[in-house]
């Protein structure tokens, strides 16, 4: 196995996508990229004709996330292998997750035989935990062994970001990411009341964002708690850097039970301790007071004393936060994802 065709309207510079990609190069093989995210259906032409010219020489495809719709056209193009990044479910995001529409809407059925046929067409199916996998075979009744486990890692390589010398004077908190429902941002503004000695700087947008800041201008916390907005990648990871704690997810549900937030990786990555909902995906990898602050799911008097904890435990925080970026660089060096994908791959192709 020694050609791969990325293909799809992936976007290249989503965590996931690079990573699978640049893992795949680590280990020697090459890599065709065939990628279209143009709006309107034109894209689809061209992704087909350029698939077209290489179909003979390549060894199996990967659809790149999102990719439910691609996996058919690549079927009918290829008789190689080929392998769906899922990711997420369409039907468990759009329909059990935000509920946009009823569970027993025309829509609801729609996106479920969606994810059914992309998963059973394709020849294996990636996803980002053990958690999610077992997850996504109950609910779409694959087999097991057809989903392989691919943690998404971080990109060390390209983003080298320490945290950086903190003020004393003060604790500073980041909170970065889509904000939305599941998020419970409004958990930390109800923890930031009781707690006077700390300040939050929020980096990202989503459709709880005017609601979040209508409730930190009735609580009164306008001087504590900054919206700073969507900053690219690499400015949002320098700014983090600069705070003495990262907040996660406050909720709880079954998906933030399975995944892993790129929150999480991100944090860590840039050598921030983090305080999340604890969830059998996290737990996966990283271990509480090891690695990792897990607290209570919707509770705020739990995540008031995380908090605290933190703010008096400075040391053992600092040192918490060096192993949890050791273990990450274990399971995001290309020698770890590669040597998993590509050993799952060739037993794969070879059969």
């Amino acid at each position: 196995m020694r050609k791969i065709c990325y293909f799809g309207i992936y976007d290249r510079k989503y965590p996931r996508n690079n990573n699978i990609i640049e893992s795949l190069k680590f280990a020697g093989v090459e890599v065709v990229e065939i990628n279209n995210t143009e709006p309107g259906k034109r894209k689809y032409l061209d992704l087909i004709k350029r698939f077209w010219k290489v179909r003979n020489e390549i060894d199996l495809t990967i659809i790149g996330f999102p990719g439910q719709l691609m996996v058919p056209i690549a079927k009918i193009l290829s008789r190689k292998p080929v392998i769906l990044d899922l990711h997420v479910s369409y039907y468990d995001s759009i329909i059990l997750q935000r509920l946009k529409h009823s569970k027993f809407s025309v829509y609801s059925v729609f996106y479920y035989l969606l994810d059914f046929i992309a998963c059973h067409l394709a020849d294996a199916v990636l996803m980002d935990s053990n958690a999610h996998s077992d997850y996504i075979a109950r609910t779409f009744k694959l087999n097991r062994k057809k989903v392989i486990t691919v943690y998404t890692g971080f990109d060390f390589a390209k983003y080298n970001i320490k945290a950086e010398a903190k003020n004393n004077n003060e604790f500073l908190i980041s909170y970065h990411g889509h904000i939305q429902k599941i998020n419970g941002f409004e958990l930390v503004i109800e923890a930031v009341k009781e707690l006077s000695d700390v300040k939050v700087k929020v980096v990202g947008l989503g459709p709880e964002i005017g609601r979040m800041m209508e409730l930190v201008k009735e609580a009164g916390l306008e001087d504590r708690i900054f919206f700073l907005g969507a900053k690219p990648f690499d400015e949002l990871l320098s700014i983090i850097s600069q705070a003495d704690l990262s907040l996660g997810f406050f909720r709880k549900n079954d998906k933030v039970d399975r995944v892993i937030p790129n929150k999480v990786y991100e944090s860590i990555a840039v050598g921030l301790p983090i305080i999340t909902t604890y969830s059998s995906a996290c737990a996966e990898i990283f271990t509480d007071k090891e690695h990792i602050i897990y607290c209570d799911a919707n509770n705020v008097p739990d995540l008031v004393e995380k908090i605290r904890w933190a703010i008096d435990n400075k040391a053992q925080l600092e040192k918490m936060s060096t192993q949890a970026y050791s273990r990450l660089q274990e399971i995001s060096s290309p020698d770890y994802l590669s040597s998993n994908l590509i050993n799952n791959l060739r037993t794969l192709y070879e059969r």
